[in-house]
């Protein structure tokens, strides 16, 4: 995030600074990012613009707790690349195909263990 930080100052305030990495989503925007483009996003959007809208707002303890709540997530789906995510949205009930080779797809084990994390952030929808 060094290099985050001194970044805005060169960017004007009416163009978008996003940051690229989930679990620093909050600190980001507290440097002033106003955006981001993350893998976690596609499983938890509401949840990343919650985080950079509360921090806009100056409402940083009620952005931290939902940032600590993404962190096991976006470690457990990003662990695992493209196959992360691919299972990531196969636990949200969307239809997803193999990741391109080289990559092998996540095994029944990491998928279990991206589920834990999800559910434990309550991202999985309710049974």
């Amino acid at each position: 995030i060094r290099f985050e930080s001194r970044v805005r100052q060169f960017v004007p305030a009416d163009k978008q600074f996003w940051i690229s990495n989930a679990s620093l989503l909050l600190p980001g925007a507290a440097i002033g990012a106003n955006g981001g483009g993350m893998m976690l996003i596609n499983v938890a959007p509401k949840e990343c613009q919650e985080v950079l809208r509360l921090v806009m707002e100056g409402k940083l303890a009620e952005a931290q707790t939902i940032q600590t709540r993404l962190l096991a997530p976006d470690h457990e789906i990003l662990r695992h690349g493209a196959a992360g995510i691919k299972a990531a949205m196969t636990l949200l009930g969307y239809e997803m195909g193999l990741p391109r080779r080289p990559s092998p797809p996540c095994s029944n084990a990491d998928v279990e263990q991206i589920r834990k994390a999800m559910d434990t952030a309550g991202l999985l929808p309710k049974s």
